[in-house]
């Protein structure tokens, strides 16, 4: 069977529509792009009158092989095509796609959506072999170096993994690790499609990374389709070439067709602002055609207006309401999380961490004295300091993985907060994280109730030079 990518996908649906339809199609790569050309291969397969009978789309985290085989090889009780779709199958899964998975939970982790980032998480360590009880409870630590650097193909000394654990307790949490299921499957359903199945049947795979080396992989390529929507995430100039063409073609087709223009420069801009992020990038642009009405040509002057806070993500804005004890802000950044679907338990992790955080940097200010305690934290203080108290282990590990001017920002809000202050807080978050649990009280509440004692405690201990 031909190839095909991103660029001569238009190609697949047209044989398509004249009937060339293969068994088995697969496609994988960048989420947003194959997620967006899913919607089109499914509309050019089956009528949508047709959806309610003739479609099953799976869940990948709940895939069971052998009832899929059975069905795969069952003649339809309606007429036309049956087809079967597995989102996020983990058969292309080895131990080669544990790295590029964590890799993908980090991105989605560093962006805020904690669901993605525990989802991705929770395949890589699938992947690796491991099991989830080997990384509960901060297990992640007693990875040895070796076994570390075998499995994600880097050595474990200097890797920031604090994040793996708020991401693997955000997955217990969320019942996300119950779906972990062995490896495995991948024979019988290659052994089935190469025997043949009826031809009214039809399965697609989508999945955000393969191992191309499977038999699976390699029987699909000659007897079906593999679709390939991967971009390089480099940071080379062929890669940055290669992620541009990607954002440009999303961008003109999105405009294309709601009949809009934008400026040159405006769309140079755009993409700065948002980097490769294809999916901020299509809904900055919803929000760009909605906002400039009538115009047909959207300009710098509506990017300014409307993108502004996409650099931000929305958590950060909570986060920085906090440190900055604005309560009024932080209450309207809770409100609009929780509007957005955002999980209580999210939002909770984020203020823990932040918390903690705090707490750290006010500890730092507090054992420094002759370079921090003096007088306000200054940028350039920190930039010709920071070294020298990395060096004599004055600032915490958790917070020498940040670069000058965040951790700048970070001790400016602690001057707000004494140590005591923020202790308070820690023991606040343990209560809301137990009442969450429990279920007994809204969410929203109890959050605000944690806003509302955090940023009201003991508001006099706070620095005078932070005021």
């Amino acid at each position: 069977m031909p190839a095909y990518e991103r660029t001569n996908f238009k190609s697949l649906l047209k044989a398509i529509a004249k009937g060339d339809v293969a068994p088995v199609y697969l496609l994988w790569g960048e989420r947003y792009l194959y997620q967006s050309a899913y919607e089109e291969f499914i509309a050019a397969l089956l009528p949508e009158k047709k959806r309610s009978t003739n479609l099953r789309v799976i869940d990948g985290a709940n895939e069971d092989v052998y009832r899929l085989v059975e069905e795969l090889q069952t003649l339809p009780l309606f007429p036309g095509r049956q087809v079967f779709v597995v989102k996020d199958t983990r058969l292309f899964h080895s131990k080669s796609t544990a790295d590029p998975l964590l890799a993908k939970s980090h991105e989605y982790f560093i962006k805020g959506d904690l669901q993605a980032a525990a989802r991705s998480l929770v395949q890589a360590i699938s992947s690796s072999g491991l099991a989830i009880e080997d990384v509960r409870d901060g297990g992640w630590e007693n990875i040895p170096d070796g076994t570390w650097e075998k499995i994600f193909s880097a050595p474990k000394s200097g890797e920031d993994i604090t994040w793996l654990n708020e991401v693997t307790n955000f997955a217990i949490q969320a019942g996300q690790e119950e779906s972990v299921p062995a490896f495995g499957g991948g024979d019988i359903l290659e052994e089935t499609l190469a025997k043949g199945i009826p031809a009214s049947n039809h399965l697609i795979l989508l999945t955000d990374t393969v191992d191309r080396r499977k038999s699976l992989y390699r029987l699909i390529e000659k007897m079906g389709v593999v679709v390939s929507f991967a971009v390089d995430k480099g940071i080379t100039a062929a890669a940055k070439r290669s992620q541009d063409t990607v954002l440009k073609d999303l961008m003109k087709d999105i405009l294309t067709r709601h009949g809009k223009a934008m400026e040159p420069r405006a769309a140079s801009d755009l993409i700065e602002r948002i980097g490769f992020n294809p999916a901020s990038l299509a809904a900055a642009l919803e929000k760009l055609i909605s906002y400039s009405g009538e115009r047909k040509t959207i300009t710098l002057k509506d990017i300014d207006a409307v993108v502004k806070r996409e650099r931000e993500e929305p958590i950060y804005e909570l986060t920085g309401a906090f440190g900055e004890r604005d309560a009024e802000k932080a209450l309207f950044s809770l409100g609009l999380l929780l509007d957005q679907g955002y999980a209580p338990l999210q939002i909770l992790s984020s203020l823990t961490k932040h918390i903690r955080r705090l707490l750290l940097a006010r500890w730092a200010l507090d054992t420094s004295p002759d370079f921090l305690g003096k007088g306000d934290v200054t940028y350039q203080g920190i930039q010709q300091g920071l070294p020298g108290l990395k060096k004599e282990g004055k600032i915490p590990k958790e917070l020498e993985k940040l670069s000058p001017y965040p951790l700048f920002l970070l001790l400016k809000q602690a001057r707000g907060f004494q140590i005591e202050h923020l202790v308070q807080c820690m023991s606040e978050l343990l209560r809301v994280d137990m009442a969450l649990k429990s279920g007994r009280i809204t969410p929203k509440l109890l959050l605000e109730d944690l806003i509302l004692k955090c940023l009201v405690f003991n508001p006099e201990t706070a620095d005078q030079s932070a005021k």
